[in-house]
């Protein structure tokens, strides 16, 4: 068993560009390496990886672009912070989220019933930084706007956790068609 998420990989251009908008590091910010940053559809979890990647083949979509405007962020009970770059709802992008969906329920799969709010992460925070300076960081970077993002396909990814936090690997590359 493989611990699987299904995502959208993201230009390379657009990963330095949300680089270059992180956070300052510091004690307390782990930031995402922009290798390793995608746009997640679907999280699976231990999954068995020929099953998925087999039933994934049948996902059908047509190609379409996706935006990315503005930053927010998760609040854990913990006093963990989350920040993220967004990414406004779009009706093609939930299509495609709904088509995988419903080819992963062939292995099992039940989708995560909260509400999906399609975004990119950029950094993890522990509770010791300090919330004013995260909230600073959100009021400068509120205005973040990027090139539209064309979607020609997605990727099955596997994680596996080290010391330097999760790796990511695309373990399958599924081209959109009609």
């Amino acid at each position: 068993m493989t611990r699987l998420f299904v995502a959208l990989e993201l230009p390379p251009a657009i990963c330095a560009a949300l680089a270059q908008r992180q956070l300052q590091p510091r004690p307390g910010i782990r930031l995402v390496d922009s290798q390793q940053m995608h746009l997640t559809l679907h999280f699976i979890g231990e999954a068995s990886l020929p099953h998925v990647a087999d039933a994934l083949q049948i996902v059908k979509s047509q190609a379409f672009c996706f935006d990315i405007a503005g930053l927010g962020k998760f609040s854990g009970k913990d006093g963990r912070a989350t920040i993220w770059a967004k990414v406004p709802a779009d009706p093609a992008l939930e299509g495609l989220r709904d088509a995988i969906g419903t080819a992963l329920s062939a292995t099992g799969f039940h989708p995560d019933l909260r509400g999906y709010r399609p975004h990119i992460t950029l950094a993890r925070c522990e509770a010791s930084v300090p919330a004013n300076l995260i909230e600073k960081y959100m009021a400068a970077n509120a205005g973040l706007e990027l090139p539209a993002i064309e979607v020609t396909g997605f990727a099955l990814y596997s994680s596996t956790n080290t010391n330097a936090g999760a790796q990511y690997c695309i373990e399958h590359w599924y081209h959109l068609r009609i």
